[in-house]
Formats: C-alpha cells, sequence, structure tokens
C-alpha cells in the first residue's frame, strides 16, 4: 500500500485524506502524510478484525454453544508461523490417521 500512496500527488493524498476524515493534514509534507494514511489503514483493519471476531464469536456461542477462544473446543491446533505449511499438513495427516483408523 505504500508504494500505492507513494505514486500518488501530495494533492491527491490530502484529498483522500480528507475523503477518509483524517484532521490536521494540510501542513503535513508527503512523507508524513504517506505514513499517517498507513496507520489509518492499520487502525482500520484492526477495527475489522475485531469486528469479524465479536461475529465468530456471536455464531460459534449460538451453534455450538462454546466459547470458540477455548482451546478445549478444538481437536487440534497448530501454529503454522512455527513449524511451516508442509510440515503442518504433515501434522494433520499424521493426526488423522491416528484418530480415524
Amino acid at each position: 500500500m505504500r508504494e500505492k500512496y507513494e505514486s500518488l500527488s501530495l494533492a491527491v493524498l490530502k484529498e483522500l485524506a480528507k475523503s477518509r476524515g483524517l484532521k490536521g493534514i494540510s501542513t503535513l509534507k508527503k512523507a508524513a502524510l504517506v505514513e499517517r494514511m498507513l496507520q489509518e489503514d492499520e487502525k482500520e483493519a484492526q477495527k475489522k478484525i475485531h469486528s469479524m471476531d465479536k461475529k465468530r464469536d456471536s455464531y460459534f456461542g449460538y451453534y455450538a454453544g462454546q466459547d470458540w477462544k477455548a482451546c478445549h473446543t478444538y481437536d487440534l491446533s497448530i501454529s503454522t508461523s512455527s513449524l511451516g505449511i508442509d510440515k503442518a499438513v504433515d501434522l494433520i495427516c499424521q493426526y488423522i490417521d491416528i484418530k480415524f483408523k
């Protein structure tokens, strides 16, 4: 996203920031405005994540009658950031072999 913002002129960036409701942008230089826009993007992303998490929690609670964040509601939980996708797939396959054979 940084590249997209940096490719825009300062005037266009200011218009975009204004349309998003950002205040105090009139004196910002382009680099500072790009940073401010990226910060706003991050805030909006966090709000969307929080909103989706609340919806998931409500849905899961309604249909499953359990807390979706509780570890005991899952058969298997894997951190793909530490194992990687390929090893996680291998682990899942091993788990299926053990559980269903």
